[in-house]
Formats: structure tokens, sequence, C-alpha cells
């Protein structure tokens, strides 16, 4: 008599994410926050148990650096306003499966050209335009990377807990021990970050900032060390 093996829910999407998904396409066009927060998504993709899977992301232009040194993600598309140039492109990819992180016109319209399976998650604009405009808190609480998620729960992937990843490239890396012992270091780590990932304007804001920072308490820890105040 033939035995017959019952397999879980999660063991028969793992089976058929393997077989039938090789490529999958993550469309989270802006802004900084946002994208950083897809890190987890990305990271938990690339488990083990998926080896060979290619995971591409689509985002605009101007935000390419704060995941250009990922080594979860297989290849970044920039998408710079002109669909009629971006979307051969992206067909000629033959993905398999779409996660929609941005869910909005826009993205919608580029699952709609590709025509293939796709997922999002809860985005929960009018609970947002409540606290916003009217201060009525109807958001659920669960974290936005919680909500990303939910894109992956037909496919049984689930959050590892391990955090954000962001991956300074290789050329932009900086010895510590090269800044003055006055220089706290988790400033200099925060500082390094911002110089990498945020756009100028902004830049200028945090250098400002943090050499406010520094010199006032390079001026505490000098009255500390003479005994003036």
């Amino acid at each position: 008599m033939r035995r017959r093996t019952i397999l879980s829910y999660n063991d028969k999407v793992n089976g058929f994410m393997r077989k039938s998904i090789h490529k999958i396409l993550v469309i989270r066009f802006s802004s900084i926050g946002d994208i950083v927060l897809t890190t987890p998504l990305v990271r938990c993709l690339k488990r083990p148990n998926y080896q060979g899977l290619k995971f591409i992301i689509l985002l605009k232009k101007q935000y390419h650096e704060i995941l250009s040194s990922n080594p979860y993600l297989s290849k970044i598309w920039l998408f710079d306003e002109n669909f009629r140039e971006l979307m051969p492109g992206l067909r000629a990819e033959n993905f398999d499966y779409i996660i929609d992180l941005h869910k909005n016109i826009r993205s919608s319209y580029v699952r709609l050209k590709l025509r293939k399976p796709a997922s999002s998650f809860p985005k929960l604009n009018f609970q947002k335009w409540l606290i916003v405009n009217l201060k009525i808190n109807m958001l659920p609480p669960v974290h936005l990377v919680d909500r990303y998620f939910k894109a992956l729960k037909s496919l049984g992937i689930t959050n590892d807990a391990q955090g954000l990843d962001y991956f300074i490239p290789g050329n932009e890396e900086v010895d510590l021990s090269s800044f003055p012992e006055v220089f706290p270091k988790a400033d200099i780590l925060h500082l390094l970050s911002a110089e990498n990932i945020l756009p100028r304007s902004f830049r200028r804001k945090t250098w400002h900032t943090c050499a406010g920072t520094w010199v006032i308490r390079s001026f505490y820890w000098e009255g500390q060390r003479t005994g003036k105040r």
C-alpha cells in the first residue's frame, strides 16, 4: 500500500516557490526611510532555502545609493519618471513574481503592464489621513516593516527580527581610528551613514548639527579635564 505524505501549507508554498519562482521584482520608488525599511524583507527573501532566486528592486534614480551595496539584491532598476523607456527592460526580465511595496497608481501601472502574479501590503492611507489631519489614531499597533511582510504571507516568508540593513560601499569605508578621540565613534558612524545616503541639503544640516554637537562636547570634556567650567 502506497504511503501518502501530508505536507504542511508552508512546505507546499516553499516547494512551489523553489520550483516556480526564480526572479522577483520588489517595487518601492521612494523615499529614503521607506526604502531602508524594505531591507529586512529583501534579506529574508534571500534565506538559504531560496538559494538561486534573483531579487531585483525598482526605485527612483536619486535613491540608488541607499541599496547600491546591498548583497541580497541581484540588480537595481532605476525609475526617472519615464515609463516608456523603463517598461521594455522590465518586460525583458520576465519576472515570476512582483512584490508591490509602494501601492500607488505608478506601481499598479507597472504590475498591470508586466502581467505577473503579485502581492501588496495594507497601506492604510485613510487611517494615516485621519491621524495627520484630524488627530484621530486608528492605526493598528503594527510596524511598517511587519506590514510589508504581509505582502510575503502567501510565500511563507516571515520577519527574522534582525533589524534594518545598510551596507557602506567598500571604496567609501573610513577607518574610525583616524578620527580624534574627542569625537564619539557613534556620532561618526551616524555622520558617515548620512553622508552616504542623504540628499545634499540633508547632508549639510547633518554636518552642521554634528559639528555643533562636537564643539560643545569638546569644550565640556576639556573643562572636565582641566577642572574649569
